[in-house]
């Protein structure tokens, strides 16, 4: 099925008529019409049907251009025939160091290649980063501008993944993944220099990008090379770096905050990251080379000069719908964190123009793909496919959920729980860890016959149910941690088994050249939702807290109220147990508990997603061309 969807159909019509060649101009230079005057038009008749023979052969490679797979896909294709099973074993799991440099009966010269390494730096990086952010934003005295940056840095990568699962088809995986991997050194580098909130919002979109495009390109390699049936424990077992880096990064960051500091610490992944991973991107190109040596991808033909491949790119980017959405969702979503620092509020004139605008502009994007463009981001007849419209829908729900009472949750365990960084981060991790091990559960239940639809529906979405419950019981500051950490364990089984079984079930439908835009929007649509997410949780953050500092504070204390909100350096200077302390932690209490009550509503919407979903059998569907 060809990704442009529902515009399939229309571009037949203009292929039919591209097959269509004019004669040769030298018969139609024997012609010669009289116009108007009586004079011969002998010329000008040769050069309108050579204009004409011109553009038809353009319209008509563009159209094969469009049917066939792009020049990426026929290079992955190509590749995974190259490769054996246990040069694929080695390239998911193992470390290869320059002391053993070649692999039994190939013979690659390989140094420091292997999914997995990549995992655990990409893992081990976005820990660290995460971590540390609330402390930046404090330095700079804007702790409340949390949420902010996370909005603004969820929304771009979501974003960018549209272009860049077309780039990865157009330019092939090595390629794109060393551009990602420059996006994020920036990134990490801008980290190290910021010196203001502005600054540190930038770097963390960089950041932010990078890491998702290089997550998004290592899903695609699996995708590539496993058949359907194995992918979800092939998925599982490259995710499983996280029970190491789970327990690792937040010792490191702890030190990092007593010792080097937290500008050092960002920028020393700025050395580590390119040095993992550019490996691996070498690796995918010696094979695909070997492939192409092998003859067994087509010789590209290019029908056009470079302007109009030019403007073919342009076209196929879709820079305008691209744009659309961007502006829109940004307005839409940074109202919901701004409207606090407007003197009117909601009622201000600029957040209610964000509102306004900001939606007509999402409406308008949707229009515009489904009805103007002449390339789609969005894979629309895959999309009106029930189950792929509820499955997109409960992966925005689910993420969203998560980010409301996320969001804010570090800073609750330092400072109502009082937790060590840490042990705050150990807590915090039995999600990261919680999903694998339930990924592995999915990957061998599914490889033993069991649909994902009573996965997600009997086991998934009841322990997301019960653990967001019981942390909205529990979350006072006299809870043990021995009940936090079981509300933890819950919501983490519920939400690895539904992030797995989304993307096997988005893939089931699929053949291998409309992967890359499948899982594309499905993170795209996860990034809407984490960015939702944590536009709503600032808004409740912002409206509740100060309200609830003010109800709690003794009258000779309120003063305080804008000093205490907007540092969290500042409430951990209030002594445990004091007047002042007591008042924060319950104003804390109150504002998580509005939260969770927002984030069981989305989770009830989640389970409609689930019954409305197909039952769909593995075994059965999708693209079954992987080596493993």
């Amino acid at each position: 099925m060809n990704i442009l969807g529902f515009f399939e159909d229309c571009s037949s019509h203009g292929q039919i008529a591209g097959s269509q060649r004019l004669p040769p101009t030298s018969t139609v230079a024997s012609v010669t019409v009289s116009d108007v005057t009586g004079e011969p038009a002998e010329v000008t008749s040769v050069q309108e049907n050579g204009k004409q023979s011109r553009n038809l052969e353009l319209d008509s490679a563009n159209q094969e251009d469009r049917n066939r797979p792009q020049r990426g896909v026929q290079l992955a294709q190509a590749a995974t025939q190259v490769w054996t099973t246990k040069q694929l074993v080695l390239l998911y799991i193992l470390y290869v160091p320059p002391f053993f440099p070649h692999i039994p009966g190939d013979g690659l010269l390989i140094h420091q290649y292997s999914i997995w390494l990549v995992q655990f730096v990409e893992l081990f990086a976005n820990g660290v980063v995460s971590t540390l952010s609330p402390y930046v934003t404090s330095s700079f005295a804007s702790h409340s501008l949390l949420a902010t940056s996370q909005i603004v840095a969820s929304l771009c990568s979501g974003l960018i993944q549209l272009p860049y699962a077309k780039l990865m088809d157009i330019w092939g995986r090595p390629k794109s993944l060393v551009l990602m991997v420059a996006c994020q050194t920036i990134g990490f580098i801008m980290l190290a220099g910021c010196n203001d909130v502005r600054t540190y919002c930038a770097a963390r979109v960089f950041f932010q990008c990078g890491y998702r495009g290089i997550i998004l390109t290592v899903l695609i390699i699996i995708a590539d090379t496993s058949t359907l049936r194995h992918r979800a424990l092939w998925i599982a077992l490259s995710s499983t770096p996280t029970l190491a880096t789970s327990w690792l990064f937040g010792p490191a960051t702890d030190s990092i905050g007593r010792g080097i500091g937290w500008r050092w610490g960002m920028g020393v992944f700025a050395i580590v990251v390119p040095v993992v991973c550019c490996p691996l991107s070498g690796f995918l190109y010696y094979y695909q080379r070997k492939a192409q040596k092998m003859q067994l991808t087509p010789t590209p033909e290019s029908h056009r000069s470079r302007t109009e491949t030019f403007l073919f790119y342009v076209r196929e980017f879709d820079l305008v719908g691209l744009f659309i959405l961007a502006l829109g969702l940004a307005l839409f979503l940074l109202s919901l964190s701004l409207y606090s620092f407007q003197p009117q509020g909601w009622r201000s004139p600029v957040i209610i123009c964000f509102i306004i605008f900001g939606g007509l502009l999402i409406v308008a994007f949707v229009l515009y793909e489904r009805f103007w463009a002449s390339s789609t981001f969005m894979p629309w007849a895959l999309i009106k496919n029930r189950t792929v419209f509820f499955t997109y829908t409960m992966d925005c729900l689910l993420v969203a959920a998560f980010s409301i009472w996320a969001t804010y949750f570090l800073s609750m365990l330092v400072l109502v729980w009082q937790q060590s960084i840490t042990h705050s981060t150990y807590i915090l991790n039995i999600h990261a860890v919680g999903a694998t091990l339930s990924g592995l559960f999915v990957g061998i239940a599914v490889l033993l016959g069991m649909r994902l639809k009573y996965l997600a529906g009997f086991i998934a979405i009841p322990l997301l149910f019960l653990g967001a419950g019981l942390l909205y019981r529990f979350c006072l500051p006299w809870t043990s941690m021995g009940t936090l950490i079981m509300t933890q364990i819950l919501l983490a089984g519920g939400m690895g088994s539904l992030i797995i079984t989304v993307q096997l079930t988005v893939m089931a439908v699929a053949g291998q050249e409309q992967i890359p835009a499948l899982i594309a929007t499905e993170t795209l649509m996860a990034d809407i939702g984490a960015a939702f997410g944590s536009a709503v949780s600032g808004a409740i953050w912002a409206d509740v807290l100060p309200r609830k500092l003010a109800e709690f504070l003794p009258p000779e204390d309120v003063h305080l109220v804008p000093e205490i909100f907007g540092s969290l350096f500042v409430q951990l200077s209030y002594a445990p147990g004091s007047v002042i302390r007591d008042a924060i932690n319950m104003a804390y209490s109150a504002s998580l508990r509005y939260m969770l009550i927002t984030a069981l509503c989305l989770y009830a919407g989640c389970a409609f997603c689930v019954l409305c979903w197909k039952n769909v059998e593995l075994g059965k569907r999708g693209s079954e061309k992987g080596r493993l």
